[in-house]
């Protein structure tokens, strides 16, 4: 039974207003009611937005009718029921076709609760049906807004190729109306011809009722499209049409080109460095051995004719050609990053560190430990080997300390590995934290360390090669701690 019902009563006779509020309570209703008695007070119990009207048809001064007038321009849909002691077939009709929901004679109130259940029950009923009208016309209303918003041209087609709708994108290509395009040929108007050309998608579509999607040039709408078309079928699931969908790529395309005409000549240009790096590299490498078996053919066949400063003098030439031979082989080190793909295999980097702690560390005047388990990933070892040598190297060689310590060690992080090298060296100051990286870029004259100032670029471009990150911690005074990570991923 009906819940907390708002009842308004139209009702200028008292004795008859109770009568029916006490036949409603005995058909189970519960409710309130308020009860007006003129056109004013009903104008102003309207106000308190009831449920449903009982109204007497004839009142001093006022009816039934009128007040049906009234209530549907306040509350359209509201039930109105005319309650009335003789009514006639004729005024029960014009009520009904006013907008009356029923009417119900007072020496029959009996009626009443089924009458009123049957009000209630159908303007639910109404108010459910005219939500879902609203909610179908607003989604009507947010497609239409959706597809005429969509920047690809789009169009829905039947499967004899006339157009039944394209959105405002396609219609401005086609140079018509959204409303003028309705009904045209579709190859008439995109491909200019008076058949369907045997790449049209939508054809292919109609025919196997499938979804296709192909590169088509079209320059009637001036440029290379992506088209997709997608069935489309009725209730009873035959084939009616598609919709198609064409999305502009010439740009992409162009980019594509370009881009494919960039790495060409960036190819070009590696594969031409490359040689010539090696090219110099020989060329430079032949007379620095000259220079270097000259020197000690001087020092060996004229060894008692040299006083102490010519054989000091004879060192220092044979040091700047060993310098300017790493010098070489560093910038040839350094050009043949990226251009050969190394190869990955599971590397145990224990045992990378152990081998090159073997190479670089001297048997006296260094301590190195490995701190912490080092792991094992997916890695091409020799460019790991590369890292360490280099960073355990730079330890080694700028140790100001009569025990020099070294300290290797990693942690996990997000997606992969951070490794770090660390020393008890003289420490770098923070301006010169980025500029350590830099190619042929070092802090003392590479007379007094014999550095190229080329090991730490080849420790960056291979770190960020494999997507990682490399960086130092240093004070002056307080060691250098390097970290470099490894992403998983890119290991």
């Amino acid at each position: 039974m009906e819940n907390s019902i708002r009842i308004l009563i139209l009702e200028d006779n008292e004795n008859d207003a109770e009568l029916i509020e006490r036949e409603l309570r005995r058909a189970g209703f519960t409710f309130h009611a308020i009860r007006a008695t003129s056109k004013e007070s009903f104008i102003t119990a309207m106000k308190n937005n009831p449920d449903v009207i009982l109204t007497d048809y004839a009142l001093p001064g006022f009816d039934g009718l009128s007040a049906l007038t009234i209530a549907r321009k306040i509350i359209p849909d509201i039930p109105v029921i005319l309650v009335s002691g003789a009514i006639g077939e004729e005024t029960a009709i014009d009520a009904l076709t006013s907008g009356a929901t029923d009417y119900v004679l007072k020496h029959r109130l009996s009626r009443i609760g089924p009458s009123l259940k049957r009000a209630l029950k159908e303007s639910r009923t109404l108010k459910e049906q005219r939500e879902t009208q609203a909610a179908l016309l607003r989604a009507k209303e947010d497609w239409e807004r959706t597809f005429d918003a969509v920047p690809d041209l789009m169009a829905i087609l039947d499967c004899k190729h006339n157009i039944v709708r394209v959105n405002k994108a396609m219609a401005s290509r086609l140079g018509v109306s959204p409303v003028e395009a309705v009904g045209l040929k579709c190859y008439n108007v995109v491909h200019g011809t008076s058949s369907p050309p045997a790449f049209c998608p939508h054809a292919v579509t109609c025919r196997d009722g499938t979804e296709h999607v192909s590169e088509v040039p079209e320059p009637r709408l001036g440029g290379i499209f992506l088209v997709s078309t997608t069935p489309i079928r009725d209730d009873s699931n035959a084939l009616v049409g598609s919709i198609h969908v064409a999305r502009d790529i010439t740009e992409r395309k162009r980019a594509d080109e370009e881009r494919e005409k960039l790495i060409g000549q960036l190819a070009a240009a590696n594969r031409e460095l490359n040689e010539f790096a090696h090219a110099v590299s020989h060329d430079l490498k032949a007379p620095l051995r000259a220079v270097a078996v000259l020197a000690e053919m001087i020092n060996s066949d004229s060894a008692e004719r040299l006083d102490q400063e010519a054989r000091e003098k004879l060192e220092l030439l044979k040091s700047r050609v060993m310098q300017m031979h790493r010098l070489i082989e560093g910038v040839l080190e350094y050009s043949r990053l990226g251009q050969v793909e190394g190869i990955r295999t599971n590397t145990d980097i224990r045992k990378v560190v152990e081998r090159a702690i073997d190479l670089v560390v001297p048997q006296n005047g260094m301590v190195v430990a490995i701190e912490t388990d080092l792991p094992t990933i997916i890695c091409d070892p020799v460019r790991m080997y590369q890292v360490f040598q280099n960073l355990i190297g730079n330890a080694v060689k700028h140790m100001d300390k009569p025990m020099g310590e070294v300290s290797i060690g990693c942690t996990p992080v997000e997606d992969g590995w951070r490794f770090y090298v660390r020393d008890n060296g003289p420490g770098i100051e923070k301006r010169h934290h980025e500029r350590i990286f830099k190619i042929f870029q070092t802090l003392k004259p590479k007379d007094e360390t014999g550095g190229t100032g080329i090991g730490l670029s080849i420790v960056r471009r291979i770190v960020e090669e494999l997507g990682g990150k490399v960086w130092i911690e240093s004070e002056p005074g307080k060691g250098s701690t390097f970290f470099f990570t490894v992403p998983t991923s890119k290991a």
